[in-house]
């Protein structure tokens, strides 16, 4: 963050759990990877999901959670 920034932002900015239909739980840490345009609100396309599972990372990226979310319990 460069000094001329005023707001301070927490990584992970948000979490999320999903169960797939097997039945394995994922946790979902979004990161903050990409700042917002001064005064605009952050979105999802500015976090970076990293999606864990039994305390170890299975997968990165938006791409793998897309398939998961299709793949999770509703």
């Amino acid at each position: 963050m460069t000094s001329n920034q005023t707001d301070l932002w927490e990584n992970p900015y948000k979490r999320q759990t999903l169960q797939a239909t097997d039945r394995t739980v994922y946790e979902v840490l979004f990161y903050l990877t990409r700042l917002p345009s001064k005064g605009r609100i952050i979105t999802e396309n500015q976090l970076t999901p990293v999606i864990f599972s039994n305390g170890k990372v299975a997968a990165i990226g938006r791409y793998r959670l897309k398939k998961l979310r299709r793949n999770a319990m509703h």
